[in-house]
């Protein structure tokens, strides 16, 4: 690791598993997080981005304040090169705010799709920590958090890395089968480590 630059924690998981409350956590234990869905987020209402998939999609894919989300997800869900299309648009921007340097010694990125995207980003992590759930809870988190029936959320969870491959490349598993506050007590221990 360069010793002039911040260490560069992961925060990762499969869909539905508890990314965000462990980021939430972090944030509220005064930790510098980059959270890649916010920066897409953010990207959504500028101009130049919404004129952009206006022309690549359609006028209709826009509305007042940003994406038409609902839409957009169903069609580029739905055909793998719209998807492509979608990520030239969106990817590159999103990557220069990731890279861009940070104060501090310990900076942590909330990055959900980071090994599917790990080469085209570019931007090494020094640890990496992924959140975990049965393959059931994470199934009926999902139909409860986005209101879909059991059909959709199975094939969300099978268009994305398994969370197997992703455990497996972990240096810290945060198990969220439980309770809030088990998950936390994890992050804590977590943080103890590397402040040792």
């Amino acid at each position: 690791m360069n010793p002039n630059r911040a260490r560069r924690i992961l925060i990762t998981g499969s869909i539905a598993t508890g990314k965000s409350k462990v980021s939430s956590y972090l944030k509220d234990r005064g930790m510098t997080l980059v959270d890649a869905d916010e920066i897409a987020r953010d990207l959504s209402k500028d101009p130049a981005v919404l004129s952009e998939v206006a022309q690549t999609f359609g006028p209709e894919y826009v509305v007042e304040g940003g994406f038409n989300r609902e839409a957009l997800a169903q069609l580029v869900f739905a055909d793998p090169e719209r998807r492509r299309e979608l990520n030239a648009i969106l990817h590159p921007r999103i990557y220069d705010e990731i890279r861009r340097p940070r104060e501090g010694t310990v900076v942590f990125y909330d990055i959900p799709l980071y090994f599917e995207v790990e080469e085209e980003l570019n931007f090494p992590m020094d640890d990496i920590w992924v959140v975990a759930t049965s393959p059931e809870v994470q199934l009926q988190r999902l139909m409860a958090r986005d209101g879909i029936d059991e059909d959709f959320a199975r094939a969300k969870i099978e268009g994305q890395m398994s969370q197997e491959e992703k455990v497996a490349r972990a240096h810290v598993v945060l198990n969220n089968d439980g309770t809030e506050e088990e998950l936390f007590e994890q992050v804590d221990r977590a943080l103890e480590k590397i402040s040792k």
